[in-house]
């Protein structure tokens, strides 16, 4: 099971939705090689889509608590 199967599952069980912005949220997680911080993962979103900075950092918020991103102290990123 791939990163973005397993975390949907993980989402659904949850009780959360999986909405568009986090699919696309979760995709620039999967290709992450590094941490990113919420203008990196926004400049990777394609540019058919909107997804605003605070959204990005409510999702992310979101898939912390849920254990499938983990925030970087050392500099903002996930």
């Amino acid at each position: 099971m791939t990163y973005i199967q397993s975390s949907i599952r993980a989402i659904k069980r949850s009780g959360y939705k999986v909405t568009g912005p986090r699919r696309l949220v979760l995709g620039v997680l999967s290709r992450a090689k590094s941490p990113l911080s919420t203008y990196d993962i926004q400049s990777q979103i394609p540019e058919d889509f909107s997804v605003n900075v605070v959204t990005i950092y409510r999702i992310l918020d979101v898939f912390e608590s849920l254990g499938l991103a983990h925030r970087v102290h050392t500099k903002e990123g996930y």
